[in-house]
Order: C-alpha cells, then sequence, then structure tokens
C-alpha cells in the first residue's frame, strides 16, 4: 500500500469514528498513526481534538520546537491553523496575552487578505460597475454588493446566453474570490470576539468593550440605522449579549 493510500485509510478510520460522536476513538487511531500517514490534514484534526478533550500537556509537548522545527510546522499546518492553535493553547493554560498576541496575528494574515479587495475591478469583470457601489465606502457593504452583481450576472449568462465560456469563467472565479473575502471578514471578526473575550477573563472591561464593538462593525456597519444589515460571523450573539451586559455595568 503506497503513502496515498495509508494515508486516505487512517483519515477515513478516523473520520468514521468523528461520525459515530467518538473523539476519543478518533485521536487514538491518529496517535496509533506515523504523521506521514495521514498528513497535514490529520495533523490539524489531532491537534483539534487534543486541545477539545483537555489534552494541554500534550498539546503543548507538540509545539515544544526549536526555530527550524517550528519553521517546518508552521508549512505543514499553515500560519493561520498554527496561530490558531497557539493562541487556544495558550488560553487554556492562562496566557492571556500571549494568546491574545497570536489572535492578534491571525487578523493581520486576514485583514492582509481582505485589502487585497478592489471593489472596481472584480465588478468591471462583471461587466458593471454602478456609481453607488463605486461610493459604498464600507468594505462588508462594498463585499455584499460585489455578490450581489456577481449573482445577477451569472443568472442573467445562464438563462440569456450572454458572453462567452471565457466570460462565465471569469464570473466563476469572481465570486469564488467574494465568498473567499467575506469568509476572510467573517473570520478576522470572530477572532476579535475572541481576543475580546480574553480581555474579559483577564478584567480588562475597557479593551473588551472596545474589541466587541470593532467585531460587530461587521454586521452593523451603520449602527444608527438598524435596517443596514452587513456580514453576519460566528460568536456574533456573544459579542452582543456582552457588549450588553459591559454597557448596564458602565450606567
Amino acid at each position: 500500500m503506497n503513502r496515498k493510500s495509508r494515508r486516505a485509510k487512517v483519515l477515513h478510520h478516523a473520520n468514521d469514528a468523528l461520525e459515530m460522536n467518538l473523539p476519543e476513538r478518533a485521536l487514538k487511531i491518529l496517535r496509533g498513526s506515523d504523521v506521514a500517514e495521514f498528513g497535514e490534514e490529520g495533523m490539524r484534526m489531532q491537534i483539534d481534538l487534543a486541545l477539545h478533550m483537555g489534552l494541554v500537556r500534550d498539546v503543548h509537548t507538540w509545539f515544544d520546537l526549536d526555530e527550524e522545527q517550528e519553521k517546518i510546522f508552521i508549512t505543514k499546518l499553515t500560519r493561520q491553523h498554527y496561530y490558531r492553535f497557539k493562541a487556544l493553547l495558550a488560553a487554556a493554560t492562562g496566557e492571556y496575552a500571549a494568546a491574545d498576541q497570536y489572535l492578534g496575528k491571525l487578523e493581520e494574515e486576514l485583514e492582509a487578505k481582505i485589502r487585497s479587495f478592489t471593489q472596481k475591478q472584480i465588478l468591471s469583470a462583471a461587466g458593471t460597475v454602478s456609481k453607488m457601489q463605486d461610493e459604498n465606502p464600507d468594505p462588508a457593504l462594498a463585499v455584499k454588493d460585489a455578490i450581489a452583481v456577481y449573482l445577477s450576472s451569472i443568472i442573467l449568462h445562464g438563462r440569456m446566453g450572454l458572453g462567452g465560456a471565457a466570460q462565465a469563467g471569469q464570473l466563476g472565479l469572481g465570486i469564488e474570490r467574494l465568498y473567499g473575502l467575506r469568509g476572510a471578514m467573517s473570520e478576522r471578526a470572530q477572532y476579535t470576539t475572541l481576543r475580546g473575550m480574553l480581555a474579559l477573563e483577564a478584567g480588562d472591561l475597557e479593551t473588551a468593550e472596545r474589541l466587541f464593538r470593532e467585531a460587530l462593525k461587521l454586521w452593523k456597519p451603520k449602527p444608527d440605522d438598524p435596517s443596514v444589515v452587513g456580514i453576519n460571523f460566528p460568536y456574533r450573539r456573544m459579542a452582543e449579549e456582552w457588549l450588553e451586559i459591559l454597557e448596564k455595568y458602565k450606567k
């Protein structure tokens, strides 16, 4: 059996165990195999499972690396997953400042991706750039506008046969990129909310309030106008509830 087949087999058995709600069994399968047998996906699954099962000491050992080992580890996991795991590990051991630092690095990674978005350039590929959309300064609303334009163009292209295969491919790539940007914005707000929770744990209520407000800008880009809705994100309700509690506390 070649390496690719062994990898697929190990991951298949681990996923089967998870589907049967047997995380301990899934982790046992992974820990009983070599990294070469389950690859990067298996590495991420193993660390996730161990953290959720409270095996902090084990995970800490896996991340106790020298500089060269760390570089290889980051390459295999990806920088984003590496920082996320380091943040979760630090939070689990009460190292809130370190956890906040790693979450901040994640925000920086996502911010770089978000800033690569140029609405006019993307919309021009869809064959239309309206004045209203050009003048939309809010990133969340700009992405929503761009997605709406692309979806309309895709529907017209399909129903009326407008454009050729090249334009259809362009539209497909464009909407895929836009969904990726929307996901990056949502993920960044999620990490900002987690930083707010860490600030709460550390007793820094002022910073917690600031971070919750910052995260919620994605959902409500114009707080004074409740009819304007931006992009949803994980932990939004948690950010809203804690912000409400902190505002009452100040009174």
